[in-house]
């Protein structure tokens, strides 16, 4: 059989390894009250298993949940880890433990080798299949969230005591010796969600979610239909990172509203009606709750609203209440720039709350722009898989690495890695994820440095830069601003806001520079900061500017030309929201900023920003007036030469010669492109090495319309310092795999009309899997990644809907900057300078 037939063989022969003796009775689909029965059981097993705190899903034979429960402190990933494993069990009718021959084969070398990342299955135990009489598979239980494969397996096996039992509502409980409060409080609450569809007579979906926007409890009553479970999952997490109804939400989505497509961020909003803001018998937001039915508005609100009103547990708490708070992620933060100054290196800090979302992130002057991606990643692994990186390294065994590949946007666990602990439990505040140019042991230092400093409970008012530092490439002058400018400005905005906020703060390169979100802020608001700094840097201009000059096309329900590419592209994900600007000084745009306190002030989000940006020119120190383009036409014109006449001899013209200097920046044990290259042979050295090792070169001409360099994207350009982006295509001839679409961001420095540097920053993993001739040691304990997303109501949501604070991070930063670009065209016609030397102008 060639690999696809035996991977559809495989999915459609579910029962094979069935055990009717021990989960016989069932001749249909499970019900709610069967899945609260095996629920209960695996809830008995944890009494039994200290300090280990999971969820449990049961899906029916569609692989669309049926029910789900996550306790207390679970990890964000473990739902969606339970479903996964469900799901396996579902599509091949067998228990799933890691040592079972039939998972093995997901291993490199193997039959099934990739088939788990294609169809989103899973090779970690922890889920069991449910048959019926006829040998048939009616469902699945998955379990996830202990240290081992081997305790999920054990709750798992535990949960078939409930198979063929009933248990409602109101008998659900958690077992005596153990709490979990905001799950004890839950269970309260949708029990009587579910009592009130009774009375109305409709059956739906059920979810609640805490105010990290994770799951807690979820429902999907008998009857219901199957596309009410993504909808009510989706409505409660919208109330809980909002901290807003959905019906108040559902207003401000029209057109002409000016937070309108505000519902683009956050990996994408419900904004219909029934979904509510949870409260605790204080007063503070502690979660959402999400009911649908597809009966009416009026009935979902009806729903939700019992929970609302449901006696809440007086000792429950808001989860983020033990997130790390700002002023200790500034102790953290300046522990580890201090310590970069003294190395002489240039770091970016990333520290994320318990619910992942970046509280702070911090990238000093020079850093390149993956690094800040990266940093940001490292913290958000070190929240989902709460270890230093060099136990993560040990622990993430390479069957769980190639699981992990795809989940939240792709993690990396490889340094610079530490969870920040609460002093006193055994809970963490959050994680902290370090990149600089120092190395890999050098970040590993840094990470326990700021975990060490978290636990000691030190403060801070602010980031305190160590002495001012000459800017280091690739920022060096022109339409660059320094950290300092950046943290000054926002420091500005906050104070003229009398809220709560979050902001976000980037260079020209588009760069994201600084982040910081104030305590208790709600996490949608973090992104929203983080979306509009995107936007306003992209259009080069202020929101209220942007809803003027493209209300035309974005206030359509058309959903046809601009609106269509603009709001619902998937690479744009545009965010036109108040309190976005960008930064000018003297007529140059030097970087953009993003302040959010949620959506209930926008107006007053606005002023604060504009405030800040007109308070820059105190703060920012420019480059001297220099002919800002014509170091744009020199790169132009050597790009031309490589892409369009491969003529390297010729591009080598327009560089400095024996001071020009190539770095393509990578593990060099990795990826053999990697390295750098000087001097007068610099282009042809790093040509001939590349072009013996790959083949079949071109740039992905659909990457962006240029129509004088195909694929070629000006991200930003000022006086010394061009930032360019494409996508390579190629084969690497050793392996004959394909490296596909591979992002190449490179900043050129063009001093006295020649390209003195040219620095190339890539996705080193996607080359490295690429080079890697098919051994886990290319790959292993080099990068990793966990699944997921906040629905997995089927299988598409559980591949689509990635939910995570990091997709959103990776594609904003990685998306399309036309700031420069679009101010470019506008000034001058490229078409006559391409091919020009610079010196004969």
């Amino acid at each position: 059989l060639s690999l696809a037939s035996l991977a559809i063989a495989l999915i459609l022969a579910v029962g094979a390894h069935a055990d009717p003796a021990s989960m016989s009775g069932h001749t249909s689909g499970v019900t709610l009250d069967e899945a609260r029965s095996i629920i209960q059981a695996g809830l008995e097993q944890l009494v039994h298993l200290p300090n280990v705190f999971q969820c449990i899903v049961v899906l029916d034979a569609s692989a669309v949940l049926k029910a789900a429960a996550c306790v207390d402190n679970a990890l964000p990933l473990a739902n969606d880890f339970a479903i996964q494993k469900a799901r396996t069990a579902i599509a091949f009718g067998a228990a799933y433990n890691a040592t079972t021959q039939t998972t093995n084969q997901f291993l490199p070398g193997q039959p099934l080798y990739k088939l788990d990342s294609i169809f989103s299955f899973t090779n970690l135990g922890g889920s069991i299949p449910l048959f019926d009489q006829m040998n048939t598979v009616r469902g699945a239980i998955g379990v996830s969230g202990a240290s081992t494969a081997q305790e999920d397996m054990e709750v798992a096996i535990a949960c078939l005591n409930g198979v063929n039992k009933t248990l409602s509502a109101a008998q659900l409980q958690v077992p005596a010796g153990l709490s979990f409060p905001f799950f004890s409080d839950s269970l309260q609450r949708l029990a009587q969600s579910e009592a009130r569809a009774g009375t109305l007579g409709v059956a739906g979906s059920l979810a609640i979610f805490n105010d990290a926007g994770r799951y807690a409890l979820f429902y999907r009553l008998d009857r219901s239909l199957l596309a009410t479970c993504e909808v009510a999952l989706g409505l409660a997490r919208t109330a809980a990172i909002t901290r807003m109804d959905t019906s108040d939400l559902a207003t401000l989505a029209q057109p002409g509203s000016n937070v309108f497509t505000f519902d683009n961020s956050n990996n994408y909003l419900t904004v219909v009606a029934g979904g509510l803001v949870l409260f605790n018998a204080a007063g503070h937001v502690i979660g959402g709750v999400g009911a649908f039915t597809g009966s009416g508005s009026v009935n979902d609100n009806a729903i939700a609203l019992a929970a609302r009103t449901a006696a809440a547990a007086p000792q429950m708490a808001a989860m983020l209440d033990s997130s790390i708070t700002l002023a200790r992620a500034f102790a953290a933060a300046n522990a580890v720039l201090a310590a970069a100054a003294a190395r002489g290196a240039t770091v970016s800090i990333a520290i994320a709350g318990r619910d992942a979302i970046p509280r702070l992130v911090v990238a000093t002057d020079g850093v390149s722009p993956i690094s800040v991606q990266v940093s940001i990643k490292k913290a958000q692994a070190g929240v989902y898989v709460p270890f230093p990186s060099p136990t993560i390294g040990a622990i993430v065994r390479p069957n769980l690495y190639y699981d992990l590949a795809a989940a939240e946007g792709g993690l990396v666990t490889y340094s610079g890695i530490a969870p920040l602990a609460v002093p006193g439990s055994n809970l963490y505040a959050g994680a902290v994820g370090i990149v600089s140019d120092a190395g890999g042991n050098f970040d590993d230092t840094m990470a326990q440095l700021a975990a060490n400093i978290t636990l000691s409970g030190a403060t801070s008012a602010s980031i305190m830069l160590p002495a001012a530092q000459p800017l280091r490439l690739p920022y060096r002058s022109g339409a660059s601003i320094t950290l300092s400018a950046l943290m000054q400005t926002c420091g500005v905005a906050a104070a003229k806001s009398n809220l709560s906020t979050a902001c976000a703060a980037r260079d020209a390169a588009g760069t994201l520079r600084y982040l910081a979100a104030a305590d208790g802020i709600a996490p949608a608001a973090v992104d929203y900061a983080v979306s509009s700094s995107v936007t306003a840097l992209s259009v080069l201009a202020d929101p209220s500017q942007v809803q003027s000059e493209l209300s035309p096309f974005l206030n359509t329900t058309t959903g046809q030309g601009l609106y269509f590419t603009w709001e619902n592209g998937p690479a744009s994900r545009a965010v036109v929201l108040s309190g976005s600007t960008t930064l000018v000084v003297d007529m140059i745009i030097v970087g953009s900023l993003g302040l959010s306190s949620g959506l209930s002030a926008p107006a007053a989000d606005q002023n604060a920003a504009q405030a800040a940006s007109m308070a820059l020119s105190q703060f920012y120190t420019g480059a001297p007036e220099c002919p800002r383009f014509g170091a744009l036409r020199v790169v132009d014109s050597y790009l031309t030469q490589l892409f369009i006449h491969a003529n390297v001899s010729a591009a080598a013209t327009f560089t400095a010669g024996a001071n020009f200097t190539l770095t393509w920046h990578g593990p060099t044990n990795l990826v053999p492109i990697a390295g750098t290259f000087a001097g007068v042979n610099a282009l042809s050295s790093f040509f001939g090495n590349s072009f013996s090792l790959v083949r079949n070169f071109q740039v992905n001409p659909l990457f962006w319309p240029d129509p004088l360099l195909p694929g070629v994207r000006t991200v930003s350009a000022d006086c010394e310092v061009i930032v360019k982006q494409w996508q390579e295509i190629s084969v690497v001839i050793a392996t004959g795999k394909a490296i596909s679409n591979a992002l190449n961001t490179v900043v050129y420095v063009v001093r006295n009309g020649l390209i003195v540097s040219a620095d190339v920053y890539v996705d080193s993993m996607q080359y490295a899997q690429a080079f890697c001739a098919g051994q886990v040691a290319c790959v292993a304990g080099a990068a990793g990644a966990s699944t997921g997303a906040d629905g997995g109501c089927d299988s598409s949501a559980i591949l689509a809907s990635v939910r995570g604070f990091g997709a959103t991070i990776l594609v904003l930063v990685l998306i399309t900057l036309v700031s420069l670009f679009l101010l470019t065209r506008q000034s001058h016609s490229r078409s006559a300078d391409v091919g020009v030397p610079y010196s004969a102008m």
